[in-house]
């Protein structure tokens, strides 16, 4: 995923505001990941400690 080619495009949200999107996803073996758009940038976070997330703040 660091390095596919895609991207992921989101329309202005009502409110004008630009949308952001982070993304959680594990498997049955409980591996997980958190995936974040930080300033442009997609940041990996992957353990079996990454087991939940929030809006706000960023993981780090």
């Amino acid at each position: 995923m660091a390095n596919a080619p895609f991207g992921i495009l989101a329309p202005a949200l009502p409110n004008g505001h630009a949308a952001a999107i982070h993304l959680s996803i594990s498997d049955a073996s409980g591996d997980a990941a958190i995936l974040e758009c930080i300033e442009g940038k997609l940041v990996i976070h992957h353990s079996r400690k990454h087991v939940m997330m929030t809006n706000s703040p960023t993981f780090q």
